[in-house]
């Protein structure tokens, strides 16, 4: 759903689906079961992984391909 956006922005990392939110959230969940963590080793993972969603979608590369 957020792929529709015609000019990215980091809000657009967030405008998805509730099912996909759900689904993702669920993913996690049976990561947790399968292979157990830290609570801190969770919470840094979900940090990087909002720091990587919201830079993908800044609608510009701060390292652009040669």
């Amino acid at each position: 759903m957020h792929h529709l956006s015609r000019n990215p922005t980091p809000w657009t990392s967030y405008a998805f689906h509730p099912y996909e939110s759900l689904v993702e959230a669920l993913g996690v969940v049976l990561i947790m079961f399968v292979m157990p963590s830290h609570p801190v080793a969770i919470l840094i993972f979900q940090t990087y992984s909002t720091v990587q969603n919201v830079y993908g979608h800044l609608g510009y590369e701060l390292y652009p391909q040669n």
